[in-house]
């Protein structure tokens, strides 16, 4: 700090003036660490702040007024009666500057946008010229800059919006006009001073960084939702739907990963974790439709009667058959030979038929009974769900070749015969 401030020193009032320490001192509190002064200016009278037709001085006390010009903006240091006040401008913030002569002195007159129109009158005219011309030049080199990145950011954030939602080719031209805003930004530096030129180059290497970082995660959070989707789905059996969520996910976190390694992302290795979590679903994916058939099918071997083993054997129908079917016209490959698989399906619906007929058999001699104690009504219903579970029965013994239909057929004629006698 001590080095720096004297560097300064050495600089501002030309040298061949007293130099106010604390002076210096503000106006090295106002830089950043990397920040260097290329203009200065000194003046040992007051700043005239002219804003909604008011004007106020402000300053002039024994270190005067300095305005500095760094790389990035401009610094106003004004020695007051209280102490020593400062004020930074933005480049960006410039709508124009300009030098006026007047008889005995020289005026630099700088008009801000939204903070009215300041004027400072420097103890030598040497520099003025320099430091007009290149205020004009930086500020608009930097609010063309800026605006360019500006620009570039709504693109960015858009571009993260439209990934979360799923909508990939429009966030694709998202990142593309982002893109392009960074480099007409980088094609908008166009100065001689090299710690400018570098300050904007790094402007626009952090907007670039924010575009990767932001497709880093927009994907990494895209994958994730899709995970999460596809569990959904697989509890719902959606098996292909399922799949291709977490293929969708696949893509979003390998992309991810490749932006996270190519600029170091402190997120890679969430990413590897993810990706690997991702792997270890879609094996537990692949085996669900069938260790779900096996797990019914143990249910229905295990049930204490006809009614709990249909429902067994028929939860197995189904987990079976999506086990046979899952995968169909993808390059997924579902647990389970097919060829086996068709033939546990007819053993699983030969047990579900029978046990179907068990049900229906039970209801019919219950039927009996109620007709026999002149119960017609409860003896209607019984026949009529007797012939129901039949009918469930002769769909399957049919569809699936397997079990007795004319067994069937008749046992269902003998029903509705009894419920015509019933009247």
């Amino acid at each position: 700090m001590a080095q720096r401030t004297g560097i300064l020193r050495s600089r501002l009032l030309g040298g061949n003036q007293p130099t106010d320490g604390k002076m210096v001192e503000a106006l090295e509190s106002r830089l950043a660490e990397d920040e260097p002064v290329v203009h200065q200016l000194a003046s040992t009278g007051a700043l005239v702040h002219e804003q909604d037709d008011e004007t106020r001085q402000r300053g002039g006390s024994d270190g005067g007024t300095l305005l500095a010009a760094t790389d990035r903006k401009l610094v106003f240091v004004i020695d007051t009666k209280s102490g020593r006040e400062t004020a930074d401008i933005p480049y960006t913030d410039v709508k124009r500057i300009e030098r006026e002569d007047g008889i005995l002195s020289t005026t630099v007159v700088l008009t801000v946008w939204g903070r009215g129109t300041f004027r400072l009158k420097p103890t030598s005219a040497d520099g003025v010229d320099d430091l007009v011309g290149d205020v004009t030049a930086l500020s608009r080199t930097w609010q063309l800059v800026v605006a360019a990145l500006q620009d570039a950011r709504q693109h960015i954030s858009l571009l993260e919006e439209r990934v979360e939602r799923g909508e990939m080719d429009d966030a694709e031209e998202s990142r593309q006009s982002a893109r392009e805003h960074i480099e007409t930004a980088t094609g908008r530096i166009d100065v001689d001073d090299t710690a400018v030129r570098q300050t904007l180059q790094q402007r626009v290497r952090t907007v670039r960084t924010e575009l990767r970082r932001t497709v880093s995660r927009a994907r990494m959070s895209r994958g994730r939702d899709l995970v999460e989707e596809a569990d959904g789905l697989a509890d719902r059996r959606a098996y292909d739907a399922a799949h291709r969520c977490l293929r969708q996910a696949r893509e979003h976190f390998e992309r991810a990963l490749d932006v996270a390694i190519e600029e170091d992302f402190e997120t890679a290795d969430d990413l590897r974790a993810d990706l690997d979590d991702l792997a270890d679903r879609e094996r537990t994916l692949q085996g669900r439709p069938l260790e779900r058939a096996e797990a019914a099918r143990e249910r229905a071997q295990a049930a204490a009667g006809p009614a709990e083993e249909a429902i067994a054997w028929e939860e197995a129908l189904a987990h079976y058959r999506d086990a046979l079917e899952a995968g169909w016209g993808t390059d997924a490959t579902f647990d389970g030979d097919t060829d086996a698989l068709r033939m546990q399906i007819e053993w699983v619906v030969a047990n579900l038929v029978d046990a179907r007929m068990a049900i229906a058999e039970a209801l019919e001699w219950n039927g009996d009974r109620c007709r026999d104690r002149a119960q017609s009504e409860r003896a209607r219903t019984r026949y009529a769900v007797a012939r129901e579970h039949l009918a469930v029965a002769r769909r399957l013994a049919a569809q699936y070749h397997t079990g007795d239909v004319a067994t069937l057929d008749e046992r269902a004629a003998r029903l509705c015969g009894k419920r015509l006698w019933l009247g």
